[in-house]
């Protein structure tokens, strides 16, 4: 096992062919997200975002596979108890007909059962994750990794879901003892043939405090880890880093914790979707900025 990059992408250039060549030099998976990318108040209009996106994978996944044999593809779905999940389903079942090991990713499981659920659900041939981004996964770790067994190889962990869910506010991110002492509890309970792939960084520029954290991982996960990367220096610093190459710091940590600006979500959001990314190249997370508001009440309305 070898560390692993899974790079989700909202990338949709027409001239897209030497953005994956660089990808799969650096032997990432690339991931493509049918659930966060589409955050939305109105249900309706998510829905109809992730219905387009699914006809535009259709046309795109069968070219890559066809023109870029070395690269993975990956596709985050939705939730188990989701009006989503049976058309992200059977997008998978087209999907598997056209496209060797693809990487599922299953978020917001609740237990165990959910887990076997959804492995029964998905086409033989795919591999599933898990992402762990619940109190009641987080508590049920220990007999989710064995029911893993035989059918996943990897568990994730979303740290935006989770902070929502214990009511943090502000989030816990990669550079706080709280956010080490949850992957400490991933370290207790995998098996060293399970991979635990690390919730993304928000900032997007290459920090020092990115480096070392990824150190702190080397040290518990020593056979290797996943990380989610959201941006293509964040891909390179992490194939940089396994390859004992050096790695470029964009920016200084001081400079971006200044403010995350998590109250100007609105401001930098793209139309489309849910992707907000401050002038400090920061994205600024839906789920920060729904505990921001919970935290502020009416007055951040």
């Amino acid at each position: 096992m070898k560390n692993k990059i899974f790079h989700f992408t909202n990338f949709r250039n027409a001239e897209y062919a030497s953005y994956m060549k660089r990808m799969a030099a650096l032997q990432a998976v690339i991931c493509f997200d049918l659930e966060d990318l589409y955050h939305d108040s109105n249900s309706l209009i998510a829905n109809e975002c992730r219905e387009k996106a699914r006809e535009w994978i259709l046309r795109l996944f069968p070219r890559l596979s066809g023109q870029f044999t070395e690269i993975r593809l990956g596709i985050r779905i939705n939730p188990v108890d989701s009006s989503e999940f049976e058309k992200d389903i059977t997008l998978l079942e087209e999907l598997n007909k056209m496209v060797a090991d693809l990487a599922v990713f299953l978020p917001k499981i609740f237990s165990a059962s959910e887990l076997i659920h959804a492995a029964g659900s998905v086409p033989t041939g795919t591999r599933l994750i898990p992402i762990i981004e619940t109190k009641e996964a987080f508590a049920e770790l220990g007999s989710i990794v064995n029911c893993s067994k035989g059918t996943c190889n990897a568990i994730a962990f979303g740290h935006c879901d989770f902070n929502l869910a214990q009511n943090n506010f502000p989030f816990y991110h990669q550079d706080s003892e709280e956010y080490k002492s949850w992957v400490r509890h991933f370290a207790h309970f995998l098996a060293p043939e399970f991979m635990f792939i690390n919730s993304p960084f928000l900032q997007l520029t290459i920090t020092n405090s990115m480096v070392e954290h990824w150190r702190f991982l080397r040290q518990l996960f020593p056979k290797g880890f996943g990380q989610v990367t959201l941006s293509k220096a964040q891909s390179i610093a992490l194939h940089n880093f396994s390859m004992q190459q050096s790695i470029f710091i964009e920016s200084d940590d001081a400079e971006n914790n200044e403010g995350d600006n998590i109250e100007q979500y609105l401001d930098f959001k793209s139309s489309g979707n849910s992707v907000s990314i401050n002038s400090r190249r920061r994205l600024i997370a839906p789920q920060e900025y729904k505990a921001y508001r919970e935290a502020k009440g009416p007055a951040s309305e």
